[in-house]
């Protein structure tokens, strides 16, 4: 019999009061301990095994029960949730009494992939190698070692449950299920492949679980599949995660596939010293810098830069420019539930239940006095700016008011040149007014006149613009200037709902420019160069929001991804994504079908990872998670026809990949990435031309190659070339 109902008796003295937990093993409830009169946790959990009550299944399940739940109470460890009792009838079911883990699980913690900071998971990980090794003295292997399975109470302390339970047969099959097929992707590769377990596995799975608390996502998620995780598992090394230092260089070696090459646990035990020492050396006290002045708009200018404010500082980060550099401070996480510690209670939990190298660090960056959201300002730094990120050729896809599509792109001989596909063949490569004087990536938009403009920059570092002479003409009018200042990156573009249309570029002082439209016609003139703040190294992107407003996005020199956005009449100053400064290149800027934008970028150890818009409240951010593992470009994202968003990348390998939404709302899951083959030497572009997705890309000759998909049943038509010299 299942227990499912609150306030049932169970032998004579547990009153199940309310259900805290479910999963493959069953159901975690809270209950009354009536005898003794405190609070205890019952798991029901016959469902593991798939039998009925009574029988020769039910005694041999009932004895593995006993035996396992033996071995956990022989453990006494603060970082090990005790066993207090076994109950199994045919009546009552079979349930295992534990104490009580006020607290939330870490896997509640990362989820929406956002992740601890390498402070909190160095202090998390001792905690719970501390209690594995505590377990492994008594002789008992934990065998589920997960996120879901470390409790994080509200003062801080870390608890180890399931500890010899959730695998409690010692049969294979019955572990293998219990399991793999419960959470997939924490599992040690030689158990995947039916070896024994041992203690190594116990550190392979810690490892599994120091990387999903720093990179906000485990190793092996994004699979399709529990057999396609089981495979990678066993065959695939997972990608390097998103933080460095010692920490990152542990969570690599627990993670090595061969159980003879992993450290054991007290050289486990040293490296996570030896990451909390490195940690106390990097908390160096953040100076505040006021922001630089925002200029006085001119009076034609249709949304004027805001006069800075006390709250308009940039918070500088700790280290600077780095390949491979650690947050300095804690990304802000929202709040999901009553049940979570508060942020506080958990880093200063933690930190003073490791070592106090590591209280010092968490204490620095949370005794502010700020809200949830507000250290997530700071972005960049006025101090640390290097020169801009290298620029990776793309070309600029844009659809004439026809719906074909049109492509610029710089080549080699400095033309800006244009391919139009019209009458179902492609017109090949023309180059437009101007000489050879260009460089970069062009932007290009349709104006509510219906023709196309071009945005490029020269190599002396002019901004100017082109149009055509009619919606949908060959013929071309310009270059003409966007102003006399320079600008040190590729331009970005976004036509406002009234059809005027506003441009982004890096200024020399590492600041964004911003110049606006006059008006809605194609010649109409631009309001100059202004200084919108930030410290950019890398080119912005730009998009609409769903209130039909601009927000920018781009690389600041720490590594970091950050954002300033127009809303109220003003720009609301820049503030940082989470993710920490791991990124580099351009972002790119997709939209979720209920309007919420998504910023995907790449790292500097190749993972693509995204960050979304949380819902009801458009300033916070969710995320990041990984899509791609090993990208070798930066990445572009578009919506589809039914509205969800496709991500493309070049693989190492030069071909091209693209992951795409399951479906067009936000929060569901990805695929896991497919090759669509092809030589790639850029990033790949895609748009959606009316009827059909169109991908370009520069192939390693020099030319631009196309595919398009038609029917999606039918699949990717293959590359043809397009020809050129880029």
């Amino acid at each position: 019999m299942t227990v499912t109902q609150p306030g049932r008796v169970i032998a004579g003295r547990y009153r199940l009061l309310t259900p805290v937990g479910s999963g493959g093993a069953g159901v975690v409830w809270r209950a009354r301990d009536e005898l003794l009169d405190r609070d205890v946790a019952v798991k029901e959990i016959s469902r593991l095994f798939g039998v009925s009550a009574g029988g020769d299944d039910w005694t041999e399940s009932y004895q593995r029960t006993l035996r396992e739940a033996r071995a956990a109470a022989r453990i006494s460890h603060p970082g090990v949730a005790a066993v207090y009792d076994v109950v199994a009838s045919p009546d009552e079911g079979l349930c295992i009494v534990m104490e009580l883990i006020d607290g939330g699980p870490l896997s509640q913690l990362v989820q929406d992939g956002i992740p601890l900071t390498p402070a909190e998971v160095t202090a998390m990980g001792r905690q719970v190698l501390d209690a594995l090794i505590a377990g492994h003295a008594a002789g008992v292997l934990h065998r589920d070692l997960k996120p879901a399975n470390v409790l994080i109470t509200p003062a801080g302390r870390a608890v180890l449950t399931d500890f010899g339970i959730a695998t409690m047969a010692g049969d294979p099959s019955i572990t293998r299920t219990g399991v793999v097929l419960g959470t997939p992707g924490y599992t040690a590769p030689e158990r995947v492949r039916g070896e024994p377990a041992t203690q190594a596995a116990d550190l392979w799975s810690l490892g599994a679980t120091l990387y999903a608390a720093a990179c906000g996502q485990g190793p092996y998620d994004g699979y399709d599949g529990v057999m396609a995780t089981m495979y990678a598992i066993a065959t695939e090394d997972p990608p390097a995660p998103a933080v460095g230092g010692r920490l990152g260089q542990l969570i690599g070696e627990l993670l090595n596939r061969d159980p003879a090459r992993r450290p054991n646990a007290r050289e486990t035990a040293q490296a996570l010293a030896a990451a909390a020492d490195e940690l106390d050396s990097l908390a160096l006290p953040a100076p505040v810098l006021a922001a630089p002045p925002r200029p006085t708009p001119a009076p034609h200018d249709t949304h004027p830069a805001p006069t800075p404010t006390a709250d308009s500082v940039l918070l500088v980060p700790a280290t600077s420019w780095h390949d491979d550099p650690l947050p300095s401070a804690p990304p802000s996480r929202p709040s999901r539930g009553r049940r979570r510690p508060s942020r506080g209670a958990l880093t200063g939990g933690l930190a003073a239940l490791a070592a106090a190298a590591v209280a010092v660090v968490v204490a620095a960056a949370l005794n502010t006095g700020k809200p949830a959201d507000a250290g997530n300002t700071s972005f960049g730094t006025s101090e640390a700016r290097p020169p801009a990120v290298a620029e990776q050729f793309r070309v600029a896809a844009a659809l004439n008011a026809d719906n074909s599509t049109a492509l610029f792109a710089v080549a080699q001989n400095g033309d800006l040149e244009t391919n139009h596909f019209a009458n179902g063949a492609w017109g090949g490569w023309q180059p437009l007014p101007g000489g050879k004087a260009f460089t970069g990536v062009p932007a290009a938009a349709l104006a509510k006149d219906g023709r196309l403009m071009v945005f490029a920059r020269t190599a002396s570092g002019q901004a100017g613009y082109f149009y055509q002479a009619s919606p949908g003409s060959a013929s071309w009018h310009g270059p003409l200037p966007l102003g006399t200042s320079q600008v040190t990156s590729a331009p970005a573009v976004v036509a406002w709902p009234d059809g005027h249309l506003e441009v982004f570029a890096r200024l020399p002082d590492g600041t964004l420019g911003q110049t606006s439209q006059l008006g809605a016609a194609s010649a109409g003139g631009w309001s100059g160069w202004v200084s919108l703040g930030g410290h950019l190294a890398g080119p912005p992107r730009a998009a609409l929001d769903d209130t039909g407003h601009p927000q920018v996005f781009a690389l600041g020199p720490d590594g970091g991804l950050g954002v300033d956005a127009y809303a109220n009449g003003r720009w609301q100053a820049w503030r940082a994504l989470p993710g920490g400064h791991a990124y580099t290149g351009m972002p790119a800027i997709g939209g979720n079908a209920d309007g919420r934008l998504e910023v995907f970028a790449r790292t500097t150890s190749g993972l693509v990872k995204h960050v979304w818009q949380n819902p009801g409240d458009q300033t916070r951010w969710g995320g990041p998670l990984t899509l791609f593992q090993g990208a070798a470009s930066d990445p572009e994202v578009f919506n589809t026809k039914g509205g969800r968003m496709e991500v493309f990348a070049q693989a190492p390998d030069g071909t091209v990949e693209h992951s795409w939404q399951f479906q067009p709302v936000a929060g569901t899951g990805w695929a896991h990435p497919q090759s669509l083959n092809g030589t790639s030497d850029g990033s790949p572009v895609p748009i959606w031309a009316g009827t059909e997705s169109e991908l370009f890309t520069r192939t390693p000759s020099g030319g631009v190659s196309w595919d398009h998909l038609v029917d999606e049943q039918a699949g990717w038509t293959g590359w043809s070339p397009l020809g050129g010299s880029f």
